[in-house]
């Protein structure tokens, strides 16, 4: 028999669990960086999330990063180009500082912010703990009540 664990409600509780259940979760967040971004995670929430709550949490939260990085990059391309156009406008130190502070800004929002997140979840998963993460966890919780499946795979009604 394996010892292996798996978060219940609360961070400090466990139950016992196959670790393929740990490495789907795992794998949820993993595959973002294999080009599916939001494919990979709802592929596996699809065909393995009504039966194993631990996965359908990971894979719901990683799909919500995924989107928030598809989405921070969008929204830091329309305000490249906002200030591209500014660029033409303003004078050109001013503009020059403000795609410095640009380009830092859209850094830290499209790469390092979800892919620490996504390393976290990982590191999480992998160890069998729920984890809940800055700003997708509510998120998240809220998608798993709405498919009636509680905030963390248990039956809500």
């Amino acid at each position: 028999m394996e010892n292996t664990t798996e978060a219940t409600g609360t961070q400090g509780s466990t139950e016992n669990m196959a670790s393929d259940g740990r490495l789907l979760a795992t794998a949820c967040y993993l595959l973002m960086f294999m080009g599916t971004f939001v494919l990979g995670p709802l592929a596996i929430y699809f065909l393995v999330g009504k039966r194993r709550p631990f996965v359908a949490w990971h894979a719901a939260q990683s799909v919500l990063i995924g989107a928030l990085m598809v989405g921070s990059a969008v929204a830091v391309s329309v305000g490249y180009a906002f200030f591209l156009i500014l660029g033409l406008v303003v004078p050109g130190p001013v503009a020059q500082v403000v795609a410095v502070v640009g380009v830092i800004v859209s850094a830290l929002v499209v790469a390092v912010v979800p892919t620490a997140m996504a390393f976290l979840g990982a590191w999480n998963a992998f160890h069998g703990r729920r984890g809940r993460l800055w700003l997708v966890a509510p998120a998240t919780r809220r998608f798993l009540e709405a498919r009636g499946e509680g905030a963390f795979g248990e039956s809500s009604g």
